[in-house]
């Protein structure tokens, strides 16, 4: 019983000398701009990575007669980042007069989309916490003036947007027995 006694106060004064140790490191803040850098860049590697694993020959790929080709799908994301991340910038969508929806070989289309990240790469570096609420025009369907966004709500939908075609992509990947890339293997 006195060796119980005796650890007791000894285990609490160890824990407190060691507490008082180790320094106290606060935590770390991630501003909203950092944030939808992190998930943007995630996005980027993941999409990119599920593109390249179709084989060319299954582009045209797709589960049901009523629904897109992985191609389509794919063309689809292309031109929404085209045309969000052009609106970020405050320029004309340069592949305007592209419609990759239309586009059927996997050497297009991962053109496409590299150059369409590469777009956004810029509209995602040159947001600031300052900018986020600054109101920019939406064109929607070619059609400009019709409402304005905040630049916030532009980086969210680019985001949203791509990650809900990923989704489609692995999906069709494992519909055709292969195995989407590990996207643990980005961070």
């Amino acid at each position: 019983m006195k060796r119980v006694l005796f650890l007791v106060p000894l285990t609490f004064l160890t824990t407190v000398a060691f507490a008082q140790q180790a320094p106290q490191q606060a935590p770390q803040k991630v501003t909203m701009v950092a944030g939808w850098r992190l998930e943007y860049e995630y996005l980027k590697s993941r999409y990119t990575q599920t593109a390249e694993a179709m084989p060319a020959a299954d582009y045209a790929y797709k589960p049901l007669p009523t629904l897109k080709t992985f191609a389509q799908v794919v063309g689809h994301d292309v031109n929404a980042q085209f045309r969000q991340c052009a609106m970020l910038q405050g320029v004309p969508n340069p592949k305007a007069a592209n419609n990759f929806e239309k586009a059927t070989t996997k050497t297009e289309l991962i053109k496409g989309l590299s150059d369409s990240f590469a777009l956004c790469d810029a509209a995602f570096a040159a947001a600031t916490e300052q900018t986020l609420a600054q109101f920019v025009p939406q064109a929607m369907h070619g059609k400009a003036g019709k409402r304005e966004e905040a630049r916030g709500l532009i980086l969210t939908e680019v985001i949203r947007h791509g990650s809900r075609g990923h989704s489609v992509m692995t999906l069709y990947l494992k519909l055709k027995g292969l195995n989407p890339p590990d996207p643990d293997r980005v961070y």
